[in-house]
């Protein structure tokens, strides 16, 4: 089933006929649109519900007939946009039905089941969540536990005694919720093969070992700061969760290497909502990345301080961010589980401000050589936001494993 709405940009006064599919989401509160105008560039901005359409920025008709000949735009709060459905004339298309192009019925099934659970419980849960988060920087250990025990289901016998074991309790809350969002695809082709393999290498080294792989990470980084830094960075993420709806979608897909752009497009986000949790989540990721690497040491050659290179894991850890992506890029292993999460060139790009976007087309031109300032490459903001979805997983998944090297030391 659909509706549709009369909006119209109110920069250049073009109107369009939103056909949004209606979806379980929408039963559940206020979801994102976000249409670029065709004819000029603006954002049309708005917040959908089964009852009504809030526009914030654009114009809402409510009597024109629906059947004038506007431009008919699918939105969609928990499904990408087929580009059969995306500015088209043909009014009778509906995305639902185009989306068996490009996903198969069991992704379909798996995903709705997911929004089904997300839904249910978003709105509560990102409530609970934000108030634990600012007990936790107020920092009163007996408040911390008592609500974390009566919100989170937290066991009676875990105590909760010290900021670490806050830490702890923040990141056992944030797996729960990412154990609902990561699909079989993305737990076969990467937590598996890479991160329960560097699980079995911490329950299996002498503690002692893992005390000096930590001591040789800490030489360019602060532990537990930055454990305070990434809860930050995926509070926001949260936060903003419902604008990546439609790209948990993908995760079914298990297409994790190819691009969507030109067959797929969203109408829950635009480029400015998300670029600044693309460069925060790159920077934290970036130096997680060394206990990785230091782990893939301990597995492959059996000491934590011996790169492939040939030189101390310290070396690798002293380089810039940038630096740790670019090696990371040519390991023969952890290449495939950082699968584009790490991408140098799109956060010089972004972090250097020398981003153009393109709310109609959908794509974001990035000049990431500072030496060939005319230098452009291109992504589009399907294949961005896909990234940065993932790029939480694995911090999320790189704060699990950091707290199991950590429960073994202690």
């Amino acid at each position: 089933m659909t509706i549709s709405f009369i909006v119209e940009c109110d920069v250049c006064h073009h109107k369009y006929v939103l056909k949004c599919q209606c979806d379980h989401v929408m039963n559940h509160g206020s979801m994102p649109i976000r249409v670029g105008c065709k004819n000029c560039g603006n954002i049309l901005r708005g917040e959908i519900s089964a009852q009504s359409l809030v526009m914030t920025k654009g114009i809402k008709h409510e009597c024109e007939n629906l059947l004038a000949p506007y431009p008919y735009v699918g939105v969609s709060t928990e499904l990408p946009i087929c580009v059969d459905c995306y500015f088209t004339d043909r009014q009778l298309l509906n995305n639902y039905l185009c989306l068996p192009s490009y996903v198969n019925d069991a992704n379909m099934h798996n995903h709705s089941r997911r929004m089904s659970i997300l839904a249910d419980s978003m709105s509560q849960t990102l409530n609970d969540l934000q108030t634990l988060y600012n007990i936790y920087c107020n920092g009163n250990i007996s408040v911390f536990s008592t609500y974390v025990e009566e919100k989170f289901g937290k066991d009676k016998n875990e105590m909760i005694k010290d900021k670490k074991d806050m830490q702890r309790g923040f990141v056992n809350i944030f797996v729960q919720l990412f154990n609902v969002i990561v699909s079989k695809a993305y737990y076969s082709q990467f937590t598996q093969p890479f991160v329960e393999e560097l699980d079995k290498v911490v329950d299996n080294v002498d503690a002692n070992i893992l005390k000096g792989l930590l001591a040789a990470v800490s030489c360019n980084m602060n532990i537990e700061n930055d454990i305070d830094e990434s809860i930050k960075v995926l509070m926001e993420f949260v936060g903003n969760m419902t604008n990546f709806f439609p790209l948990m979608l993908l995760l079914d897909k298990g297409d994790f290497s190819n691009s969507f752009c030109g067959k797929l497009y969203l109408s829950t986000v635009d480029y400015a909502e998300v670029k600044n949790i693309y460069a925060e989540l790159f920077e934290v990721l970036s130096r997680w990345s060394m206990l990785f690497v230091g782990l893939e040491n301990l597995k492959t050659r059996g000491d934590y301080n011996k790169l492939d290179t040939k030189k101390p894991v310290a070396d690798c850890c002293k380089k810039t961010n940038g630096k740790k992506s670019e090696y990371i890029s040519t390991h023969s292993w952890l290449k495939d589980y950082y699968l584009r999460t790490l991408d140098n060139k799109i956060r010089n790009g972004i972090d250097h401000a020398k981003t153009k976007y393109n709310a109609y087309s959908q794509i974001v031109e990035y000049y990431p050589n500072v030496n060939k300032p005319n230098e452009k490459q291109e992504i589009a903001l399907v294949d961005f936001t896909f990234i940065i979805l993932q790029q939480a997983i694995k911090l999320v998944e790189s704060l699990h494993l950091t707290m199991i090297v950590l429960n073994r030391v202690q």
